[in-house]
């Protein structure tokens, strides 16, 4: 089955939370039975809009992506050259009434620079 998947992200209120030019991507893994399927986003970007300022929630919407069941886990991979500091991810699926919410405890940046913070960052809840 597909479904929409909606993913918001709240960026850090750190004085250097946001960020320019940052482009994540999500691998949201889950479990249906004894399966354990996943799906991945598209970047986590909207031309329109000025994305991941400081203290505030973006939203994306991603459609057709194959139904994880309950969502366990998300993997975040960064491109782009900036780094972005987020406070929390959650994660919505059109068949589950309840979002899986990450929370960023450690404050790891995403970053492509190893010398900023890291490329990619697992959260399972």
């Amino acid at each position: 089955a597909v479904v929409s998947t909606q993913s918001t992200g709240t960026t850090s209120t750190d004085r250097d939370g946001g960020s320019d030019n940052i482009y994540p991507r999500l691998r949201i893994s889950g479990k249906i039975g004894k399966k354990n399927p996943t799906a991945m986003t598209g970047y986590l970007f909207d031309p329109r809009r000025n994305n991941f300022e400081k203290g505030r929630q973006d939203t994306f919407v991603f459609q057709g992506l194959t139904d994880v069941g309950r969502i366990k886990c998300i993997e975040i991979t960064a491109d782009g050259d900036d780094k972005w500091l987020f406070e929390m991810i959650e994660v919505h699926s059109q068949d589950r009434r309840h979002p899986a919410y990450f929370r960023n405890e450690q404050e790891v940046w995403l970053s492509t620079d190893p010398r900023e913070g890291v490329s990619t960052l697992k959260l399972c809840s």
